[in-house]
């Protein structure tokens, strides 16, 4: 039977099942402040107040469920999306794709750690019955709204 720790290795993307929030710094200086999406040991999906620059070098402090200390790493910005933010929620602000710039083991094994325990959860794996029922209803509502549409219409 497969393990937590199996699906971990096997998917690599897991969401914090509490909020964790991430400040950017760049040559020690603070520049923004936000929460952290998803992320894998290899690297994050983090909401920002501010938009980064792709490309640019920077350093993460997270704090994350059942952490006595500010998990810190060296990243880069992958990839910036404008107006993804908006799609999860988050008016006004900035969705990154960030990579995890050093790759020592002790810090993978640290981020396997984590990210295995009860902190996280699988991104393409509904968590619990209420997720389930959750997107089981997301599409009857759809259905419905579409229905109602076609109704609605057909009766103008």
């Amino acid at each position: 039977m497969a393990t937590r720790f199996d699906r971990l290795r096997a998917i690599g993307r897991m969401a914090p099942r509490t909020p964790a929030t991430a400040a950017v710094f760049q040559d020690g200086q603070k520049l923004a402040y936000g929460v952290v999406i998803n992320m894998s040991v290899t690297g994050a999906c983090i909401v920002t107040d501010r938009r980064l620059v792709e490309g640019h070098d920077m350093t993460l402090k997270l704090s994350l469920y059942k952490q006595a200390e500010l998990f810190e790493i060296p990243a880069r910005i992958v990839w910036v999306r404008k107006g993804g933010a908006q799609e999860l929620g988050f008016e006004g602000l900035q969705l990154h794709g960030v990579k995890f710039t050093e790759s020592s083991a002790t810090l993978k094994a640290r981020l396997h750690t984590v990210l295995g325990g009860d902190g996280f959860v699988d991104v393409f794996t509904p968590s619990t019955e209420l997720d389930v029922l959750q997107s089981e209803l997301a599409v009857e509502l759809k259905n419905l709204g579409a229905k109602m549409n076609q109704t609605t219409g057909a009766e103008s």
